[in-house]
């Protein structure tokens, strides 16, 4: 089962603007800081992106979603564009 943490001390929310080359719109993206047990000494940090008016997850343990998967265009296993996180119960801690 993966395994990943988000730290109460910065795993707030920060939002990104960036303007749109083609439309000049300001986009606005949502994401927390994340890190993930693989097997290695320490966890890896990555960024989990949130949806428009997703809530924020709360401090804690978690695992992905079934729905963090897709298909790629030419079979490959791929994760989605936004994944979704579970919470673990704490026997899975």
């Amino acid at each position: 089962m993966i395994k990943i943490e988000l730290n109460a001390l910065d795993c707030a929310v920060k939002t990104k603007e960036v303007t749109s080359n083609r439309t000049g719109e300001i986009l606005h993206f949502r994401e927390q800081k994340a890190y993930i047990y693989n097997g290695g000494i320490y966890p890896k940090q990555f960024m989990i992106g949130l949806d428009k008016d997703q809530a924020e997850y709360p401090a804690g343990f978690y695992t992905l979603s079934e729905d963090s998967f897709d298909v790629g265009d030419f079979g490959a296993l791929k994760f989605a564009r936004n994944i979704k996180l579970i919470p673990m119960d704490k026997k899975s801690i």
